[in-house]
Formats: C-alpha cells, sequence, structure tokens
C-alpha cells in the first residue's frame, strides 16, 4: 500500500451506509474495484476519491437505474454525460412528485366528496351549498341521453387536461320563485 488513506470494506460500509455483501458484489461485477486489495488475504481497500462513485452507485440504484446502465455511465468516463443523466433522473423525479401531488389532491377530493355523499344520505338524498369560489365548465348539448353522455365525455377529456379531477357530478336547478318552478341546468 502507498501512502494514500485507505478505508477498509467495513469502513466505508458504515460511512457510506451500504452493505459488505453490496460493496463485494460491485467488485465482483466491475461496477467499483477498491483501489488495493491485500494479496495475502483479499481483503478489500477504498481511498476517499471512489466515495462520489458509491453515491452515484445508490442514487442510480434509488432511481431503479440498473446495474448495467450504471456500469455504461461509469465506462464512459465523462463527467459531463454524468452531469446530463443526473439532470434527467432529477426530471423525472420532479414529474413522478408532481403527478403523486395531483393524485393526493384527488384521493383528498373524493374522500371529501364521499363524506359529502354520506352526510346528503343523512339528509334524505339533499345537500345545498353556497360556494364562494367555484368555477364550472359548461358544454353545450342536444337532447337524448346519448348526447348527454357525450358531452360528459368531453368534459371529462377537458378536465383531464386541465389536471384537475372533482369526481362530484351533480344537478343545478336555477329555481324561479315567482313562478314557482324549477329548471334544470346541469345534470
Amino acid at each position: 500500500m502507498d501512502n494514500k488513506r485507505y478505508f477498509s470494506i467495513g469502513e466505508v460500509s458504515r460511512l457510506k451506509n451500504v452493505t459488505i455483501k453490496a460493496l463485494r458484489y460491485y467488485h465482483n461485477i466491475g461496477l467499483l474495484i477498491p483501489a488495493y486489495t491485500n494479496p495475502e488475504n483479499g481483503y478489500r481497500y477504498y481511498t476517499i476519491n471512489q466515495f462520489i462513485y458509491l453515491d452515484i452507485i445508490k442514487i442510480c440504484k434509488q432511481s431503479n437505474v440498473s446495474v448495467k446502465e450504471i456500469k455504461a455511465l461509469f465506462a464512459k468516463a465523462d463527467t459531463n454525460c454524468l452531469k446530463f443523466y443526473l439532470e434527467q433522473k432529477n426530471e423525472e423525479i420532479h414529474k413522478e412528485i408532481k403527478k403523486l401531488e395531483q393524485l393526493n389532491k384527488q384521493i383528498e377530493i373524493l374522500k371529501t366528496a364521499i363524506h359529502s355523499s354520506e352526510d346528503e344520505l343523512m339528509n334524505n338524498g339533499f345537500n345545498i351549498q353556497t360556494f364562494k369560489d367555484r368555477y364550472f365548465l359548461s358544454l353545450p348539448t342536444q337532447d337524448g341521453e346519448l348526447n348527454e353522455i357525450k358531452s360528459f365525455d368531453k368534459l371529462d377529456e377537458k378536465l383531464g387536461e386541465l389536471a384537475v379531477q372533482t369526481f362530484q357530478y351533480g344537478l343545478i336547478y336555477s329555481c324561479h320563485h315567482d313562478i314557482g318552478k324549477s329548471v334544470m341546468y346541469f345534470v
């Protein structure tokens, strides 16, 4: 061994939170070869410069990157290529976070709708609400059940584009007190 500071496989395992088994596996497949292996006892030693590779391996593994892909990245030995690859992974993660946040919102809306439906059932099926800030999408339709279904499909499609899902459908009536009549506006 030369004068560099070497870390035993056990020290690396503790410092970088990687199992010894994983380090041995990385060595056996040529992904991360120790800086020095004692020829007498086979003990593996690493330098601090190799820690960055372990960090990259861990991040890639958490991002479901195969060992083969990681080896290909290391084989290129191109810092710009690695930075670009990590930026792509970062974008993918942000997209996934957005999808999960949207799913979380949809679940909360659905839970609220279910709770509201339960309350309506307890009140003989009626629910009267006043909304302060509420937006409605409207779409003209022709009479007939099939045309109404097509209109619902178009509205659902538009809501999907806007990434807004409410899961709430209902009836909107206009009450004309002076003539004692209610007119259905929306189903």
